[in-house]
């Protein structure tokens, strides 16, 4: 039997920070510079980006926290119990201090007794949940000492590395989290998995000495309009398909204008792609699994559709997986 999804479900902050908050920050930070964000508005920023508002943890609400509830909601969805869990992988680049790891934390607070291997973070920044999906199918598939049931959980809280001093992040992530759980299970199959990475691209994004994050957007931009149709095509060749066999597209919910970019590349209409970043912003790691738990939800797909979630990343990295619902 192939590996799937048996069970998955996703946690935001309850705060929103609208665009006019947003600009409202912005404009205190920059006070007495003649910078050219003073001048933007809300409108700008949706014309920009495609974001309306973005969820922000509270002060005393950490990762793993989110993390936790996220676990227990695809716990839940999965039919299961937290003993059931046998192995767990966290997908983050903020867990609550750089040791233990937040998925330590999260094994407390979700009770996960029984895990046969070392509860560990990935950090494969904002494509981090997909290829922690990859090593979860892995060791499910392991000959030596397989895995039964294996929790993926994708969390960031990305507000704690955004600084209304550098507008073209804080503009853009929020905070969130999302969980799937991995078993050998004949619906929501892992067909195929296809990533990488770019090292020489490592100054497109990345956190500062500061703290805060720092990326050039063009550099993005071009990349993601590259990949996210290149990988696409990769996922579908590599199954024997073709792209009108495609149900759906779950791209990185990063900016819409890079989404729109992509989508006219590959000849797709728009009711084939999934879009939810005008609710959330830019995630980072659970990006794609909140949409894909809303667009289970919204019924947009059936079951044995073709469903693609693209994500990419600081690194930069990229990573696709295809998936037969």
């Amino acid at each position: 039997m192939s590996v799937g999804i048996a069970g998955m479900g996703f946690y935001v902050p309850e705060y929103r920070r609208t665009n006019q908050m947003v600009v409202s920050d912005i404009r205190e930070a920059l006070k007495g510079t003649n910078s050219d964000w003073l001048n933007k508005t809300a409108e700008d920023i949706v014309r920009v980006s495609g974001i309306k508002e973005r969820r922000i943890a509270a002060k005393n609400e950490p990762l793993s926290d989110m993390a936790a509830e996220a676990a227990r909601r695809a716990i839940k969805d999965a039919g299961m119990h937290p003993e059931d869990i046998d192995a767990m992988i966290v997908a983050t680049l903020t867990g609550d201090c750089v040791t233990p790891a937040a998925a330590c934390y999260v094994q407390e607070k979700v009770g996960l007794r029984n895990l046969k291997m070392i509860p560990g973070d990935f950090n494969g920044a904002c494509a981090g949940m997909v290829g922690a999906m990859r090593m979860a199918k892995a060791v499910i598939k392991d000959e030596d000492d397989p895995c039964q049931n294996v929790l993926v959980i994708g969390a960031e809280r990305i507000s704690s590395l955004i600084d209304p001093h550098r507008p073209e992040s804080y503009i853009l992530f929020g905070d969130g989290a999302a969980a799937v759980i991995l078993k050998e299970h004949p619906r929501m199959k892992l067909l195929k998995f296809i990533g990488g990475g770019d090292g020489s691209k490592t100054e497109v994004i990345n956190k500062t000495q500061s703290g805060s994050l720092s990326f050039l957007g063009g550099g993005i931009f071009r990349f993601a309009v590259q990949k996210l149709p290149e990988v696409t095509h990769q996922l579908m060749e590599s199954v024997g398909r073709n792209l009108n066999d495609l149900a759906l597209v779950i791209p990185h919910q990063a900016n819409l204008r890079i989404i729109e970019a992509a989508r006219i590349k590959l000849g797709f209409p728009p009711v084939k792609f999934f879009v939810n970043l005008d609710k959330y912003g830019n995630t980072s790691a659970p990006s794609g699994f909140i949409a894909l738990c809303e667009a289970r939800e919204q019924e947009r797909f059936k079951e044995g559709d073709l469903v693609a979630i693209i994500k990419f990343g600081a690194g930069l990295v990229w990573e696709g997986c295809l998936i037969e619902a």
